[in-house]
């Protein structure tokens, strides 16, 4: 890891999906993933 002084990088990720329609299990992984790496 490189660190740079005064140097501040934020990333943002956003994933969109239809609740009501059919989600595989690999889906339902991913979006668990992602909602972990938001806290």
């Amino acid at each position: 890891l490189l660190k740079v002084q005064d140097f501040e990088m934020q990333m943002y990720r956003q994933l969109f999906y239809h609740k009501d329609k059919w989600i595989t299990e690999e889906m339902k992984n991913f979006i668990a993933l992602g909602e972990l790496s938001m806290l």
